[in-house]
């Protein structure tokens, strides 16, 4: 009796076996067209499914004028109070963490973000939704209205968020926003001023017009910068910039019961004015603020994931981060791994 099935032995060809394929909703590449098609009975997309990712957030430096701008002195109008005197002599660092124009140690100077910060993080900064508004029309004769949809411009705007931090045995996180909240405790009665970047004439009796008032900007506050990338730590697939933030509480209750051994973790109360995101602007920004910084020229070499001297990841510490923006035709094909009519994806690299 025939086989009901045929032995296609030498003569198989790639097209049979992808029909078989297609059959279990399993497609090359080049076969899922999510835009102009429609597909029947689902698809199995291991190309453009979203797997591991991580989060990085890059927490602008505030400028409180805690020493004199591009030195290391205690600003005169601290100088009288010992928490200052002390921060000063045991946490330089922190200093210069919550004050861009700080003098000190060249790498803090040139680096615009709280890295202390940002290596503590043990969560994510979670977002709210952005949910549109309504209007109503006039009420016609027979009691029925309709509505309009209106902007979602409210939901960018004044928001909170928390974050949980771990600190280490000499409390660097701490003093950190120990210090942030004491000297807003001092601005609070006009006991301090914000620092003089634009060295503008002081009077006689010690007022200045610096560019901080001229321009009316906050000293601080802060920013922070939310990147979500892919699996190899380089592609952003998520952008967002949260602009105005300053810290909002002082996690002392950490130190009710700390005799257990375990880390030392805080829960840092945030406020924030707005929220953008999905920008390109963002990156733009972030990349202006680097070169800013560094003089407009990054420093050191580049620094990829993979090092192929080594032959494995490259666990060594990064100095500067930036964004680069890789274009389709500058990639082989085989490594381009973009959607159809992207021309390009950005990246977010490091130097060392």
């Amino acid at each position: 009796m025939a086989s009901q099935y045929t032995s296609y032995g030498s003569d198989i060809k790639i097209s049979d076996f992808n029909s078989v394929l297609n059959s279990n909703c399993v497609y090359n590449r080049s076969e899922i067209e999510w835009y102009n098609k429609f597909n029947r009975f689902g698809c199995l997309d291991p190309y453009n499914r979203l797997n591991i990712t991580k989060e990085y957030l890059f927490f602008v430096k505030p400028d409180l004028h805690i020493w004199e701008p591009r030195t290391t002195t205690l600003n005169p109008d601290l100088a009288k109070y010992p928490f200052f005197v002390d921060l000063h002599n045991r946490y330089p660092y922190v200093i210069q963490s919550l004050q861009r124009s700080a003098g000190g140690d060249a790498d803090m100077k040139h680096n615009p973000f709280m890295s202390v910060l940002s290596n503590s993080i043990k969560n994510t900064l979670d977002l709210d939704d952005l949910n549109a508004e309504d209007m109503e029309s006039a009420t016609n004769m027979y009691g029925s209205k309709i509505m309009y949809r209106k902007h979602t411009w409210s939901g960018d705007e004044n928001f909170d968020f928390t974050l949980e931090v771990e600190d280490t045995k000499y409390l660097e996180i701490y003093n950190l926003v120990r210090a942030y909240d004491e000297y807003e405790r001092i601005s609070q009665f006009g006991g301090v001023d914000p620092p003089n970047i634009d060295s503008a004439p002081v009077s006689k009796s010690g007022f200045n017009y610096n560019s901080y008032i001229q321009n009316r900007e906050l000293h601080d506050t802060f920013g922070v910068y939310k990147f979500i990338v892919d699996e190899e730590y380089e592609t952003i697939i998520y952008c967002a910039y949260i602009c105005g933030v300053y810290f909002k509480n002082v996690p002392r209750s950490a130190f009710s019961d700390i005799t257990q051994g375990d880390p030392l973790k805080y829960t840092l109360q945030f406020h924030a004015f707005s929220v953008e995101d999905d920008n390109p602007m963002i990156l733009e920004d972030f990349n202006s603020l680097v070169l800013e910084s560094y003089g407009g020229d990054l420093p050191g070499k580049s620094f990829p994931i993979f090092s192929t001297d080594l032959g494995r990841i490259d666990g060594s510490w990064a100095t500067c981060p930036y964004i680069s923006k890789v274009y389709k035709s500058s990639t082989p094909a085989e490594a381009w791994n973009g959607i159809n009519g992207m021309n390009y994806q950005y990246k977010l690299k490091w130097r060392i």
